[in-house]
């Protein structure tokens, strides 16, 4: 995918390599409910694998769920972007295309706790590239923006609980 300018939030987030952005899980979680259902795997799960796969059902809705999980758009480019964002109020009302170009980018207390700071470190990374060279040399440099979760939303025990930990491993 080509890096444009309207998909770096002004966090520093490169929207571009987001998965609920790009639909990428979405699509994966749908096409696998696709096989799932054109195999009648529930079917072949009772038989096969019988009490291996009991929360099937579950796992069937969260796929569901998953699939259905699409950004819709930018903060740039939905209509009012992401409605109170102190991150994008602030570069705003600074007139700031991004934090990179804010003095305070290493110590802003509200980039690091956006989002419960899940991408602070790489969404830091990009604004520290982008002050390095440039937004446009970042922009058309080859070198990928980073956007990875970096510490998990849902704990490993809580997502045991809900694919049943005696399935796991």
């Amino acid at each position: 995918m080509r890096k444009r300018k309207e998909l770096l939030a002004y966090c520093g987030s490169y929207c571009g390599e987001c998965p609920e952005y790009t639909g990428e899980i979405a699509d994966a979680a749908g096409e696998l409910m696709a096989k799932l259902e054109a195999h009648r795997y529930d079917r072949v799960a009772s038989c096969v694998f019988p009490g291996k796969l009991g929360n099937l059902d579950e796992f069937s809705e969260m796929l569901s769920f998953i699939s259905n999980l699409r950004c819709p758009g930018s903060c740039r480019e939905s209509l009012g972007g992401v409605v109170g964002c102190p991150v994008k109020e602030c570069c705003i009302e600074r007139g700031f295309f991004a934090c990179y170009e804010c003095e305070e980018l290493d110590s802003c207390q509200e980039l690091r706790s956006l989002n419960q700071g899940m991408h602070v470190e790489n969404s830091l990374r990009n604004l520290r590239d982008i002050r390095a060279v440039g937004l446009d040399d970042w922009i058309y440099s080859k070198k990928s923006p980073v956007y990875t979760v970096v510490k998990p939303v849902v704990p490993l025990d809580e997502i045991q609980v809900i694919v049943g930990a005696e399935n796991i491993g």
